[in-house]
Formats: structure tokens, C-alpha cells, sequence
């Protein structure tokens, strides 16, 4: 790394681990699921010490009325009979209803033990009254009252099932597959596009400014890309290494707080032993992207024009995560094998593939060196591009250009 190159990387770290947008989502969005998770945890457990109060969900329902013409709810726990009023008949509870003394009414059919028929009266058509868990609610607890309390949550949560994937030959928990991958993903895409969206936005900044001009005049355009992009490529890391952190100590958090004790955040395993394949696939993702927001910054002539050109290699490397179904059902699938081989998708689908278990070494290898092979050509092209005639041209990029560049 020449002198240059070194001054270009220093001042970048400075500029940009300074930038409010970057301390923001490097450090406050932990901060914030922080506050999430304990606020949460208070909110939790502010309900459960108020005795008063069931420990049930009615959304947008305050009061109900109902007409049991079962004979299942005549009398009901002193903990409802607040929020459950009892009716005669529908007439008198519709006329209830109307005068709004209730929010909804429901009427238990006589044979509800047998076909769980229930007819539903709202004032008017609203989407959070249509409650069907309600009744669910009076049911459970009006009938599981005097069952002892294993057998009574037993009924509210019949089974914690856990899933053979013959094809994975092991046991899973898609939920918490879904989570792991989920996060990856958002630590993956933000950190390479946000910070790669620097390096564009610097590169058009200073072309507009002129100062591209001093620059080149004492340097090599390939000087000054490769300077910004080894700065971003440590800015990139510095958040990742962050959120990374975050995620464990947040994890461990949310698993010794009650209110999560039920979720699934306790069966999520971060999967350790695919942290080295991780970091592959993030520098050898980062640095293609960063070789194309660099490409484009030297091309484009203004902010307008660059995040145009920046959606055609944005949207397909998240198709991947759209296809997660397919993933899990399917992983020998040809469009799974077409993702995992193009340099664009491959960093994604494979560590989705890696987390479900469903690839091969050899696959790894032919995706690792496919994503390198473009990662070093997009650098390369990049190249060819950050040209001088390139970067002082104020005329906006055509494709009959591009046999100019590539050969000059």
C-alpha cells in the first residue's frame, strides 16, 4: 500500500466513523432493542403483578357481551366478570351492542362443545374486533378453573413440537433457523450497501465539488479507489464486529428475562462453528460491491443518477431471502443452485444453506471461488472505469461507452 493510498484511507476512517447516519445504526439500533427488550420485560411483568387484571389479550375490545346458549358459562371466574357480560338473549344483547354499552357481542351456540360454532356482533366493520380468540379466551378460562395448573396450561399450549428434516437428518427449529438467518442477513445487506452508499456518495461528491480534480493530480485513480474502498472495507467490519457482539450479549439477555421465557428466543443457537465461513462470504461480498458502488460513482454525474444504476445489483442479491421456503423444503433445488453459484446472491444463499445444513464442500469451494473470480474482475472493471477522462467527464453514462472504457 503506497503513501497515498494510506493518507486516502485515514482521512476516509475519520470522515466516515464520524458520520451521524453510521453511529446511529452501528450503535443506537443495539441501544434500542435494548430499551425493547427491558422495556418489554417491565411491561411484563407490571401486568402479571396486578392481580386484578387477566392475563389475557382482547385487543380492541374492552367490554364483550355474550349469550351462552350452551350452558358451559353461567357462572364465570371473578377475574372476567368485568370484561365478559352475560345476556339473556341475542336481542338483548344486539340492543346492548347498539347502545354501546358493549364492543362485541357473541353468541355461544347450544352444540359449541361439538362444532365450536360462534356468531360474532359488531357495531361496525373493524378488523381488531374481530376477535376470534376471545371466546377462546372465555373458554379457557372458565372451564380449565378448577384443573390442576400443568393440565390447565397443557390445554393452552398443547404441544412444543420439534421437527425431523429427513432430508437434513437431524432436528430443527425453523423459527429459530429463520431468526438466525433473518439476522444475518439484515447485519449483511445494511452493512455492505450502507457503507459501500458512502463510497459512491463521496466519489460523486467529488466530482461535483471539483475536488476529483486536486486529487488526480497528485495521485492515481486507482490510488484513490483503492484507498476508500480498504477504509469503507474497515468501517464495514468496525459495525459488524458491533452488531455481532450486540446480538450475543442481547441474546443472552432476552433468555433470562420471564417475559421471553415462552418464546422462541431460548432455542436460538447462534451458529458458532460458521462464523470463519461468515466472514468469507461478507469480505468477499463486500469488496464486490464495493468495486461496483465504486464503478458507479465514477460514472455517475450526480446523487440523482448513481442510486438508479445501484438498484440493478441491489435486488437481486436479496432474492435469496424471498425464497426462503424454498430453501428449507428444497435446498438441491436448480434456482437454490443457481443462487448459490452467482457472485450476486451467492454470499446470502449460501450462509442460508450453511445454516440449514443443506450444502456440500464442493459446492462451498466452486461458490467461494466464483465469488472471489468476481469480486477481483469487478475490481478490475472498477478500475477501468475510475480513469481520469472518466472522472472529469460531466456527461452522463450511455452503454456505448463501455467499449470505450474497457479498451482505453
Amino acid at each position: 500500500m503506497t503513501r497515498r493510498m494510506l493518507q486516502v484511507v485515514f482521512f476516509e476512517l475519520r470522515r466516515n466513523l464520524l458520520r451521524k447516519g453510521y453511529l446511529f445504526v452501528t450503535f443506537g439500533i443495539p441501544a434500542i432493542v435494548l430499551v425493547l427488550l427491558l422495556g418489554y420485560q417491565f411491561l411484563v411483568a407490571n401486568n402479571n403483578d396486578d392481580t386484578s387484571t387477566p392475563e389475557f389479550d382482547f385487543r380492541g375490545i374492552s367490554v364483550a357481551g355474550y349469550v351462552d346458549e350452551s350452558g358451559l358459562f353461567a357462572e364465570l371466574p371473578e377475574a372476567l366478570s368485568g370484561y365478559f357480560i352475560p345476556y339473556a338473549d341475542a336481542e338483548t344483547g344486539k340492543e346492548a351492542l347498539e347502545n354501546g354499552e358493549i364492543d362485541a357481542l357473541f353468541v355461544i351456540a347450544p352444540d359449541f362443545l361439538e362444532t365450536g360454532d360462534v356468531t360474532e356482533y359488531v357495531p361496525t366493520f373493524d378488523f381488531s374486533r374481530m376477535a376470534p380468540g376471545v371466546v377462546e379466551q372465555l373458554f379457557y378460562a372458565t372451564l380449565t378453573e378448577d384443573l390442576p395448573p400443568d393440565v390447565a396450561f397443557r390445554l393452552r399450549q398443547p404441544s412444543v413440537q420439534e421437527e425431523v428434516n429427513i432430508q437434513r437428518g437431524e432436528a430443527q427449529n425453523e423459527d429459530a433457523d429463520f431468526v438466525a438467518i433473518y439476522a444475518f442477513t439484515m447485519v449483511f445487506i445494511t452493512s455492505i450497501f450502507m457503507t459501500n452508499a458512502y463510497l459512491m456518495q463521496t466519489v460523486i461528491e467529488e466530482k461535483e465539488n471539483r475536488l476529483i480534480e486536486i486529487l488526480i493530480s497528485t495521485m492515481r485513480p486507482v490510488e484513490l479507489l483503492m484507498g476508500k474502498i480498504f477504509a469503507l472495507s474497515i468501517v464495514g467490519i468496525v459495525q459488524v464486529v458491533v452488531w455481532i457482539a450486540s446480538m450475543f450479549f442481547l441474546l443472552q439477555l432476552a433468555m433470562r428475562l420471564p417475559a421471553f421465557a415462552l418464546t422462541v428466543l431460548p432455542s436460538i443457537v447462534f451458529p458458532v462453528e460458521m462464523l470463519p465461513m461468515m466472514i468469507i462470504y461478507f469480505v468477499l461480498g463486500y469488496l464486490l460491491f464495493a468495486a461496483i458502488f465504486g464503478m458507479i460513482g465514477a460514472i455517475s454525474s450526480s446523487m440523482q443518477e448513481g442510486p438508479q444504476y445501484v438498484t440493478i445489483f441491489v435486488i437481486p442479491s436479496i432474492l435469496p431471502f424471498y425464497f426462503f421456503e424454498l430453501f428449507i423444503n428444497q435446498p438441491n433445488h436448480i434456482l437454490v443452485q443457481i443462487f448459490s453459484y452467482f457472485p450476486l446472491t451467492s454470499p446470502l444463499s449460501m450462509i442460508m444453506r450453511l445454516t440449514l445444513r443443506a450444502v456440500g464442500l464442493l459446492e462451498i469451494i466452486l461458490s467461494i471461488v466464483l465469488l472471489a473470480a468476481a469480486a477481483l474482475g469487478m475490481m478490475w472493471l472498477a478500475g477501468r472505469f475510475f480513469r481520469v477522462q472518466t472522472l472529469l467527464s460531466g456527461n452522463p453514462f450511455k452503454l456505448r461507452d463501455l467499449p470505450r472504457l474497457l479498451r482505453d
